[in-house]
């Protein structure tokens, strides 16, 4: 989870949401949720397959204007899974769409540098796995 200055605790869940078709048992593709500091919930993006992504994997970064990002494991254009944004509406973008084999699956490893970038590796590529990178351009 993470935490911005004013204590919201922000994180992902990777079933439950408002979609149902990305599991039987479990229902939903998962969310991106917010607690604030009195404890009350609130599910900022719920995903929904493909394009969108689906079970989100690892925790989400918090960029210093108030955006999300992450990656799930699953859907976007190839199924492989996604790096994502929310912003604070809990509007979602794919900033990246996956094309790798199948057991390999993104998990946030960093955060990097002054701009909102992450860096992914695919699970299961061990040490030579390539490493993706998706990053935000800045608009002035």
């Amino acid at each position: 989870m993470t935490r911005d200055a004013a204590g919201n605790v922000y994180g992902t869940t990777f079933f439950g949401g408002a979609d149902t078709g990305c599991d039987i048992y479990f229902g939903g593709c998962g969310t991106v949720f917010k607690f604030d500091d009195s404890g009350t919930e609130t599910v900022l993006h719920s995903f929904d397959g493909a394009p969108d992504g689906s079970n989100p994997t690892a925790r989400v970064i918090l960029d210093a204007y108030g955006i999300l990002y992450g990656t799930t494991a699953f859907g976007g254009e190839h199924g492989h899974g996604t790096v994502f944004k929310v912003d604070g509406t809990g509007r979602g973008t794919i900033l990246h769409s996956f094309a790798v084999a199948p057991m390999a699956r993104p998990r946030t490893r960093d955060s990097c540098g002054m701009r909102p970038e992450m860096f992914t590796a695919p699970r299961g590529m061990g040490a030579a796995g390539a490493m993706a990178r998706a990053a935000e351009p800045y608009s002035s």
